[in-house]
């Protein structure tokens, strides 16, 4: 519920989206992503201790880039 979200000591900062910062009833549940399309799971690696989980912040996009001209 956004009263949760209200404890961080993030709340309120600028790079909230505009209608998060708009909502006032403090029991409204607000989603971590914009849509389920923007939710990415990537699996690397193998079990043991080379294993890693690497979160992402919420409200930002994630870019790939191919990566060409490199010798293996």
């Amino acid at each position: 519920p956004l009263r949760t979200l209200k404890l961080g000591g993030m709340w309120g900062i600028q790079d909230w989206p505009p209608w998060m910062n708009a909502v006032t009833d403090d029991a409204a549940l607000l989603p971590q992503v914009p849509s389920p399309e923007d939710v990415y799971v990537i699996v690397a690696g193998g079990p043991g201790k080379h294993s890693a989980v690497v979160p992402n912040c919420t409200f930002s996009r994630a870019v790939s880039r191919p990566i060409t001209g490199v010798d293996a």
